[in-house]
């Protein structure tokens, strides 16, 4: 019976991999490469290790990229009012290191925001009000 059990186990834990690694890749346009264009359109909100395999999202890369740009101030602020609510909130990560005053100030309009940012954490995907992953930010749960 016990082996019946793990058995069952594994292929339930491969299951759930494989619907990670779906997830994942349904997040990104295919012939998006354009950084800012990825977090515009951004479908999923996630920093660090997500997925079965621990990967690195697209999106997050693509914020790295811009906050190396001269001009990522100017850039992260214009994707806040073109992007997806997913995509605002990498933005919102993205002013909150390269200029924290305007994180700041940029943040005040997201505190009674109700509508739902769909986030993932390892290869847990789950759908939080926008104020609360704003907070989240601002305490430094996203870096």
């Amino acid at each position: 019976m016990r082996r019946m059990n793990m058995k069952h186990a594994l292929i339930l834990l491969s299951a759930l991999g494989l619907l990670c690694q779906n997830l994942i890749a349904a997040e990104v346009p295919r012939k998006a490469h354009d950084p800012v264009d990825l977090l515009k359109t951004a479908h999923m909100f996630g920093i660090g290790p997500i997925g079965y395999a621990g990967t690195i999202s697209v999106p997050e890369k693509a914020l790295r990229q811009v906050m190396k740009q001269k001009d990522a101030k100017l850039v992260l602020t214009k994707i806040l009012g073109e992007a997806t609510l997913e995509g605002q909130m990498y933005a919102l990560v993205g002013l909150k290191a390269v200029d924290d005053s305007e994180f700041k100030s940029r943040l005040k309009s997201y505190a009674d925001k109700t509508n739902q940012v769909r986030t993932i954490r390892g290869c847990m995907v789950s759908n939080q009000a926008a104020s609360k992953v704003a907070k989240a930010i601002a305490a430094d749960h996203y870096k």
